[in-house]
């Protein structure tokens, strides 16, 4: 069974509403919504550290990829990317070749958490879950 058909300029699951491909402009607005979160996020963390309880970006990642698909993890790490490079640069202004490996890491990182968590929830759940039912709720939130 085939999960997605070809429409148009888009996919659509048999049955339901048609999912547009991913363009420059959804490229660009995933990417920033995922920096903006992303910020946000870490002004919630706890002095001194990185380390925050909430982080929305995580929840726009594993949005995007679920429902555009994987053609959205550049998007994610290029946002991932601009973020940890504008926090670890104390705002853009002492950038160098060599303070470039974190951000990539951890963009790398976020770009393949989501698509960890979007194959979890394909495999428990299933693809083509609308995620109306408790049971299905319950899994979605357990993976």
């Amino acid at each position: 069974m085939r999960v997605f058909e070809r429409i148009g300029q888009g996919y659509a699951r048999p049955g339901r509403a048609m999912i547009r491909r991913p363009t420059l402009l959804m490229f660009i607005g995933v990417a920033a919504a995922y920096a903006t979160g992303g910020y946000l996020g870490l002004k919630l963390a706890i002095p001194p550290g990185f380390a925050s309880a909430v982080f929305p970006a995580a929840g726009i990642a594993l949005a995007a990829v679920f429902v555009f698909g994987p053609s959205m993890l550049p998007a994610i790490f290029a946002g991932s990317f601009l973020l940890n490079l504008y926090v670890g640069t104390d705002g853009l202004t002492s950038v160098q070749f060599a303070s470039l490996y974190v951000p990539v890491t951890i963009g790398a990182g976020a770009a393949i958490q989501s698509y960890v968590a979007v194959g979890l929830i394909h495999r428990f759940v299933g693809r083509d879950s609308d995620l109306d039912d408790r049971k299905e709720l319950a899994i979605f939130q357990f993976v």
